[in-house]
């Protein structure tokens, strides 16, 4: 598919825009718009970003160009930013928010191993734009009122598998994504069992497994979480979607084979299913 035909299929659930990539002398990349009406308030209500003819002209003139949805009130669309680089990891910041297990809403993955969580605006809360450290923390960003995401096509993303709009509808977005105050994750017994923090380390090990290990870890993490959810300690869909979004995040960063890593979490999730561990690791 062209990026122009991507354009007009997402064009018939959400107004669209060309974004141009420009990198920059630092290695990092900026996301500009090519039409003024994506920033200029009054320009907005005289466009119909879902023109087929319109998005037809822009493509024509921008052959190239990635494509961006206006979030917030005009597509009806929040979206949570995990960014993970070299130098952050938004899912560590995700968890010391008490917040690591993503609900089952539509997700893009980006070529980092970072992932895009798609939301429904708040009904009673008016979600605007932060970043990083000056936002939710570092390795998070918001896309809210008056921002913009790059959609999975030619800028590189891709929907996940199992969590994308054919799939899931997106969940309303939670409060706290507007809230620029830390929530504390929650502080149990010491030594207390806890199956959601034993997921998140699972995770954990899987996004770190280094080139050799990769195989053995992602193996052995899936296996024993397989076990935690026939037991009922965990949900069978939260618990799947960590570690597919881990799995991904781990063939993304070391250079792997996507479909491999895919396949071994199938292989080693069943399998844990049908014989799962008994007691608590």
């Amino acid at each position: 598919m062209t990026p122009v035909e991507q354009a007009l299929a997402y064009a018939e659930r959400w107004p669209v825009f060309p974004t141009a990539l420009v990198r920059r002398a630092n290695g990092k990349t900026d996301k500009v718009p090519l039409v003024k009406w994506a920033k200029a308030e009054a320009d907005r209500a005289a466009v119909d970003a879902r023109d087929p003819a319109l998005i037809r002209r822009w493509w024509r003139r921008w052959p190239d160009a990635v494509i961006s949805l206006p979030t917030g009130s005009r597509s009806g669309i929040v979206v949570l930013d995990i960014d993970v680089k070299e130098d952050r990891n938004g899912f560590d910041t995700l968890a010391d928010l008490g917040a690591a297990i993503l609900p089952d809403t539509p997700i893009a993955h980006t070529p980092s191993g970072g992932v895009h969580v798609y939301f429904a605006c708040h009904a009673a809360v008016e979600i605007r734009n932060s970043q990083g450290g000056k936002g939710l923390g570092i390795g998070l960003d918001v896309r809210g009122e008056g921002g913009q995401v790059v959609l999975p096509g030619p800028g590189g993303y891709w929907w996940d598998p199992h969590w994308n709009f054919e799939t899931v509808a997106p969940v309303s977005a939670p409060r706290w994504i507007g809230h620029r105050e830390k929530r504390k994750a929650p502080v149990g017994r010491s030594g207390a069992f806890d199956p959601a923090a034993i997921l998140r380390t699972a995770c954990d090990n899987i996004r770190g497994a280094g080139a050799g290990e990769r195989h053995e870890v992602l193996n052995r993490e899936a296996y024993s979480i397989a076990g935690l959810v026939t037991a009922g300690e965990l949900d069978h869909g939260t618990a799947r979607h960590s570690l597919e979004a881990a799995a991904l995040a781990m063939a993304a960063s070391t250079g792997g084979d996507r479909i491999k890593a895919a396949a071994d979490l199938d292989d080693a999730f069943r399998d844990g299913l049908r014989a799962p561990r008994r007691g608590r690791r």
